[in-house]
């Protein structure tokens, strides 16, 4: 080949990479650009995280130690303003860290807060308390951040609305002072099934029922089961409930549950619910 043809040659291969670059500029421009900036932005992102992970300690740390002086306190005047005081920071922390681990971790200190006061031996007016507890659960359930603590509040929400009749009395007794359609209205949407509850008993079944859907192998799981299989069988669906208990066995190791699990089998076999 003459230096001729190889110089003509590599004009041309040049003026194809200028067209190729002049026709794609704007691609490299923004990919030089993003080659730039990702660095930048993933700084920035992961120091904001970063410090409001620091700042959701802190808030967990002055709740925990407010919560201290609240039960330390012996003072009935002054034990009500420290408890006033808690639950205000506690609104405050929950707003602030909307959907993050803080926020979950001050509206299930209310929830337990509220727990105690409506199994008190001396509690009175329980249903204020009882909805406030439905509320933070709901709260904490419904939150876009399925960290740990949504594990938590699915297991406490559905064994509260389980035992509703308990916790929250209805004045004439038989029921809870909580009707179905207030809980509706609370319970959030995800948490139940796609028919309509007919009953507080099926709220509180796909409650737990969300929590086996949703989180399969968390710690709750198998306690969930367990409790679905006894409304299961208070609605008299005893092969249904023998079944579900029948899954401990199979899919989860030993336990407290399993045990009890394997025990109401053995019952139902043994009064004539069931067939083995």
């Amino acid at each position: 080949m003459s230096d001729r043809h190889h110089e003509e040659r590599s004009m041309s291969a040049s003026k194809r990479i200028v067209r190729f670059l002049q026709r794609y500029r704007f691609v490299f421009l923004v990919l030089a650009a993003g080659a730039v900036l990702f660095p930048i932005v993933f700084f920035i992102v992961d120091s904001i995280n970063q410090r409001t992970m620091n700042e959701g300690a802190a808030a967990m740390y002055e709740l925990d130690k407010q919560r201290d002086a609240y039960n330390a306190e012996t003072d009935k005047d002054k034990k009500a303003a420290d408890k006033k005081q808690l639950f205000s920071l506690i609104d405050t922390t929950a707003d602030r860290f909307r959907g993050r681990y803080a926020g979950a971790y001050a509206l299930l200190m209310r929830a337990d807060m509220n727990y105690a006061a409506v199994t008190a031996p001396d509690a009175a007016d329980t249903k204020e308390p009882a909805l406030s507890i439905l509320r933070d659960l709901s709260r904490v359930v419904d939150t876009t951040d399925d960290n740990v603590l949504v594990t938590v509040a699915l297991n406490h929400l559905g064994t509260v609305v389980q035992n509703l009749a308990n916790l929250a009395p209805a004045a004439g007794g038989g029921g809870s002072a909580i009707g179905l359609q207030e809980l509706l209205e609370i319970v959030p949407k995800s948490a139940l099934g796609a028919a309509k509850p007919g009953k507080t008993e099926d709220v509180a079944f796909d409650v737990f029922q969300s929590l086996v859907d949703r989180f399969p192998k968390c710690l709750y799981a198998p306690e969930a089961i367990v409790n679905m299989g006894f409304l299961l069988e208070a609605k008299g669906d005893a092969k249904a409930a023998y079944d579900l208990y029948g899954r401990l066995e199979s899919d989860f190791g030993p336990s407290l549950w399993t045990k009890i699990a394997i025990n109401r089998k053995i019952a139902l076999e043994a009064e004539g619910l069931v067939k083995k």
